[in-house]
């Protein structure tokens, strides 16, 4: 009796929590590319975004092949779109930074289960955000 149970828990868990949810969770990391090191970033709510350095691969616009380079990384929930605020080395930058549909977890929630979708769907799991070239903002 308890293997039943114990199944239908698990059964019920799986169906009630989806799969973006589980495996990509509610934020999106975002590279910045070209960034000082005195880069700040705030969102439209002035909440300032906790930015940390990584070593990313970087590929420069229209140029074949890439390097890994130091760049700056944060952690953005993925449930909106939103307008950054980048102050780099004294310039202030405003960026438009808007979800896009990531239909890998689209199909796989559709296919899979009907529930969780409509949960990562409300929740916004499904989105991702491109990462930012401040070196193209700069030019301009």
């Amino acid at each position: 009796m308890h293997i039943v149970k114990t199944f239908l828990v698990l059964v019920f868990s799986i169906l009630f929590v989806s799969c973006a949810t589980v495996f990509k969770g509610y934020e999106d990391n975002v590279t910045i590319f070209g960034a000082s090191e005195n880069l700040k970033i705030k969102t439209q709510d002035g909440i300032e975004l906790k930015v940390e350095k990584v070593n990313e691969y970087y590929s420069p616009p229209a140029k074949k092949g890439g390097l890994v380079i130091e760049a700056h990384m944060m952690k953005i929930p993925n449930n909106k779109d939103y307008i950054l605020s980048i102050t780099d080395d004294g310039q202030n930058y405003k960026i438009y930074l808007n979800r896009k549909l990531g239909f890998g977890w689209f199909a796989l929630d559709v296919i899979l289960f009907v529930i969780p979708a409509i949960y990562d769907g409300i929740a916004g799991t499904w989105y991702y955000f491109d990462d930012i070239d401040l070196n193209l903002i700069k030019q301009n």
